[in-house]
């Protein structure tokens, strides 16, 4: 599908709404196999669990690593 052909459907529909949000929250784009540099399943899996951590964090959960340390954010 072109891009003009979306923005056609876009006018035909009898109700249409669009959303500004922060890219880290919802999206991380998969389309290469693990082993590449970015894009990866990896990558994905990673953006996720850092995404449930902030929510956790911001509900006011704290992790702390075995030694006592607070751990800030997911490492990758």
């Amino acid at each position: 599908m072109t891009l003009m052909a979306k923005f056609v459907t876009f006018a035909m529909c009898r109700e249409f709404a669009v959303w500004e949000v922060l890219r880290e929250d919802e999206f991380s784009p998969l389309k290469n196999a693990d082993g590449a540099p970015k894009d990866t399943p990896k990558t994905s899996r990673h953006d996720l669990l850092n995404l449930h951590h902030r929510w956790a964090r911001k509900a006011g959960a704290k992790f702390v690593h075995e030694d006592g340390f607070i751990i800030s954010d997911i490492p990758r």
